[in-house]
């Protein structure tokens, strides 16, 4: 077992009975419907969003089909990584053409890193094994982890504008809900005393004040608000989904959008 996989398996055991929730394939996916990020184009993004119209949408709200899709997007990228960093002081590289996502059948979105290198500080018993890299500290973790989600998430988010009209102020607001629904549910689920949580709390607001550095123009002010709580904030979906004790429902598919 690699690293990697090592940490992975700590993820899914976070939630026994969902352990996708957190935990990621490592490697190349051997199974069908697996789709890098980085060929996920425009026209890609724009019929997800079609569909989350269809799914759970009453009211067949742009609004809410684009905070359907940038939360599970978010959640592939950004979240997942942010609980093994805030559990294990551990990451991964979050680039485009590192990660892979399938959308299942039953509303799930799945994630994979396709290099199963890991990010490590240097006291970290994985050090200086295949595979390894030893970043300084926790800051520099942190930076590395957070400037390539952001570089990630941006072209995702522009899509998703451009198909809906929704904000880029409430799509960059849920990349720190995200990280801080982590810091939140994470030490939870790893059965973390009251003493310790609070650390977790902290490393979250400080993990979110990294993504502002790299955050684009008012991406940043939206990040900021949901750090502090100064502003309304638009929920992620990663965020009840973590919470959640009951099986999520179907939000977007890989099936075609549905017609009258």
């Amino acid at each position: 077992m690699t690293d990697l996989a090592g940490t992975v398996e700590r993820l899914r055991a976070l939630r026994p009975e969902y352990p996708d929730a957190y935990g990621v394939e490592v490697g190349e996916p051997a199974e069908p419907g697996w789709t890098p990020l980085a060929a996920v184009t425009p026209a890609v993004v724009a019929e997800w969003c079609a569909q989350a119209l269809e799914i759970e949408n009453p009211g067949r709200l742009a609004s809410v089909a684009a905070s359907a899709v940038a939360g599970e997007l978010t959640h592939v990228v950004l979240g997942r990584v942010a609980a093994a960093v805030l559990l294990e002081r551990r990451g991964w590289d979050v680039h485009a053409a590192n990660i892979a996502l399938r959308r299942t059948e039953d509303g799930a979105v799945n994630a994979a890193v396709r290099d199963g290198g890991l990010l490590v500080l240097p006291d970290d018993p994985a050090a200086g094994g295949p595979g390894v890299t030893v970043v300084p500290d926790l800051g520099a973790l942190l930076d590395r982890v957070a400037a390539a989600a952001v570089g990630t998430l941006a072209p995702l988010f522009v899509a998703i504008r451009a198909a809906t009209r929704y904000g880029m102020v409430p799509l960059w607001n849920g990349t720190a809900d995200s990280v801080l629904a982590a810091a939140a549910y994470v030490p939870l689920y790893a059965g973390m005393d009251g003493a310790e949580r609070p650390a977790a709390r902290r490393l979250g607001h400080v993990f979110v004040d990294t993504l502002i550095r790299h955050a684009p123009g008012s991406a940043a002010a939206a990040a900021a608000s949901a750090s502090t709580g100064t502003a309304r904030r638009t929920r992620c979906r990663c965020a009840p989904r973590a919470a959640s004790t009951t099986r999520p429902s179907p939000r977007w598919t890989s099936r075609p959008t549905r017609t009258a």
